[in-house]
């Protein structure tokens, strides 16, 4: 009962802080990383493809890609991640008022 209304009491506090305040969505999620944990299980998605590359010695190149999309009321909330993985990937709008956070390459 107790971890049930803590984690009630912590998507509340999300909810309240997401609207302005970047540097408190960061701070949350440095202090939370088993709810960003759920959050990317939910949200997240980890996908692998592979592009032709003449170049290349077989002819293909591999390319790993990681996003979570939410609507554009919860950029600031994707900005925080993106803060919380060193600033690596990018925040970007799209199309249907929806913005990606998205890493193509850890470095």
């Amino acid at each position: 009962m107790i971890l049930i209304l803590e984690k009630e009491y912590k998507f509340y506090v999300m909810k309240h802080i997401i609207m302005n305040d970047l540097p408190a969505i960061t701070k949350f999620i440095i202090e939370n990383p088993n709810w960003l944990s759920g959050f990317v299980d939910g949200e997240g998605c980890f996908t692998g493809s592979l592009t032709l590359d003449l170049k290349s010695t077989w002819g293909l190149q591999p390319q790993a890609e990681f996003n979570i999309v939410q609507n554009n009321v919860d950029k600031n909330l994707l900005e925080g991640i993106r803060m919380y993985f060193n600033n690596i990937g990018g925040v970007y709008p799209r199309p249907n008022d929806i913005s990606v956070f998205t890493v193509r390459r850890a470095s």
